[in-house]
């Protein structure tokens, strides 16, 4: 039997784009603010390598949107692998 939560989200799931949005904004006013996650030494030194190499050379940088879109197609090429490899055995 679904969960409470997995029936709202099938319902959820068939709202326009604006009314997820407002949905969003409405669930994300009701959680209290998470706590900063603690770092380890190993992801405050990446950070502080990155930081560096941005200031050193700006243009480097890419925008939010082109980062995102290469993730997202970096993700779906693992999961067609994964569905590949899935359905040979």
């Amino acid at each position: 039997m679904a969960s409470t939560a997995e029936k709202i989200a099938a319902e959820a799931l068939k709202l326009s784009a604006n009314e997820k949005l407002v949905l969003i904004d409405l669930l994300m006013e009701s959680v209290e603010a998470p706590t900063p996650p603690v770092l380890t030494p190993d992801q405050i030194a990446e950070l502080e390598r990155r930081e560096k190499l941005y200031q050193e050379d700006p243009s480097r940088a890419i925008p939010w949107e082109q980062a995102h879109a290469e993730i997202r197609k970096h993700l779906a090429r693992i999961k067609a692998e994964r569905e590949s490899r899935a359905d040979a055995s």
